[in-house]
């Protein structure tokens, strides 16, 4: 009997120990999460935007805590002597100043950042662009990257909600979306003059870019069918081999317009949607490379 005791807990203290160290690793990245807060808090200045705090960027322990690639953090001396230009918090700010909810959808955050960091290895020409800016959220982390590139980049948007002309079938149920997005604060969130806010009706707005721009990077993050479908018909040939096209909302089951125009643009291409973890259902293609 007594033998047969000794075997069960043998059994058992495996799984337990195994718990509690999940535990410990999990309060270490929360102790480390607060402690990037804290230092990114105590930087700013008395006189900056109250908004910019990250207070609400700390999570929980637990399935939402998700931990930063490790080249922005304990690696990042590495990472900038070999020319990276991301700088998380800093860049995170205006993620999260106008949207808090977004301090939970670091998967998307840091996904930006990453791709901007292959776009900076593999010294891709071409500029940037957003359809479906919004409070300029994701704009903000993109046009920081663009600017210490030297590139442009171009921000396309009613700034008064869903056009009217866009709202056919299924998709009248979304009328009056995002009514109030404002042009004030998406400028006050991306400053600079390499920022081109093209305000209107896509793809009439995009009379106003370049004949002969191209882009490295293209974040499409519309909604409704008829604009994602032209963004894609767009961009796409404009797009140079290499570029990231990324697309948001594809797999949050909120927007079949994304669903339908993604898959029947795709339907005939070589390249294929990469799923991206974040909170809306984010995919990504690059664009082959032309060998």
């Amino acid at each position: 009997m007594l033998r047969h005791a000794v075997k069960q807990i043998a059994l058992i203290v495996p799984p337990v120990r195994r718990l509690f160290e999940q535990r410990d690793v999990a309060r270490r990245e929360l102790a480390d999460l607060k402690e990037h807060v804290e230092a990114f808090n105590a930087a700013l200045a008395p006189s900056a935007n109250p908004d910019d705090r990250m207070a609400t960027w700390e999570l929980p322990p637990g399935p939402h805590l998700a931990g930063a690639p490790q080249r922005y953090t304990d690696n990042y001396e590495i990472y900038t002597e070999r020319g990276g230009i991301m700088r998380p918090p800093e860049d995170a700010a205006g993620f999260v100043r106008r949207t808090p909810k977004y301090t939970y959808d670091r998967v998307r955050f840091y996904f930006l950042c990453l791709a901007v960091d292959l776009i900076v290895l593999d010294k891709l020409a071409g500029d940037m662009a957003e359809l479906g800016v919004d409070k300029a959220n994701s704009a903000s982390v993109l046009a920081r990257a663009a600017g210490r590139l030297g590139k442009q980049i171009y921000l396309f948007d009613t700034f008064e909600g869903f056009s009217e002309r866009d709202l056919v079938g299924n998709e009248v149920k979304h009328r009056g979306g995002y009514a109030d997005t404002s042009l004030t604060q998406a400028k006050e969130n991306v400053p600079g003059d390499h920022v081109h806010f093209m305000v209107g009706y896509f793809p009439e707005t995009a009379v106003d870019v370049p004949n002969d721009a191209q882009f490295c990077l293209v974040h499409l993050d519309c909604d409704l069918y008829k604009p994602f479908r032209a963004a894609l018909d767009y961009f796409w040939p404009r797009l140079v081999p290499g570029g990231f096209l990324i697309m948001h909302d594809y797999t949050s089951l909120y927007w079949e317009g994304v669903e339908k125009a993604v898959e029947e643009f795709f339907a005939d291409k070589v390249e294929s949607v990469i799923p991206i973890p974040d909170m809306s259902g984010t995919v990504a293609v690059r664009k082959a490379k032309i060998l």
